[in-house]
């Protein structure tokens, strides 16, 4: 499949086939008015948790993460 248009790669259709590479088509042809450009899915990056400033945790900390 073309990774552009996620659709089968046909000789007739004139769709680039990325993993082929044809060497006169480098860029997919522009798709059809009205289509929503959808980018590959990225999964989101889940936020690190902040560590504790200091090495031993006191009271007001362990009140403050419970």
């Amino acid at each position: 499949t073309c990774e552009h248009w996620g659709r089968p790669f046909t000789a007739q259709s004139g769709l680039c086939n990325h993993t082929k590479r044809r060497a006169e088509l480098g860029k997919c042809p522009p798709r059809a008015r009205g289509y929503k450009k959808r980018g590959p899915y990225k999964k989101p990056k889940p936020k690190p948790k902040p560590p504790p400033s200091k090495g031993r945790l006191t009271k007001a900390d362990v009140e403050h993460w419970t």
